[in-house]
């Protein structure tokens, strides 16, 4: 089972794009600087949420979610060998 967690909605309205760009930051801290940082440091530091916009999941709703997902699974483990 997965943990609920709110959705939260950045301020950002290219959200794909800064995503992109804090990745790209990450990597670039982590690799060519050499110095580990998480990547919730540099979310923390660089993305502003519009906390107006958060929304707490319904339990119901995250139940019929986990339902429909694991019988992805199923048919995802099904056809995987089809593909090898």
């Amino acid at each position: 089972m997965y943990k609920r967690q709110p959705v939260r909605v950045p301020k950002e309205e290219e959200a794909a794009a800064l995503g992109a760009a804090l990745q790209a930051l990450w990597c670039y801290e982590c690799i060519q600087r050499s110095r580990p940082v998480e990547i919730e440091t540099i979310v923390d530091k660089h993305v502003n949420f519009d906390e107006g916009l958060t929304v707490e999941p319904e339990r119901l709703k995250v139940m019929k979610y986990e339902e429909a997902y694991a019988q992805y699974e199923e048919y995802l483990a099904a056809l995987t060998p089809l593909y090898r």
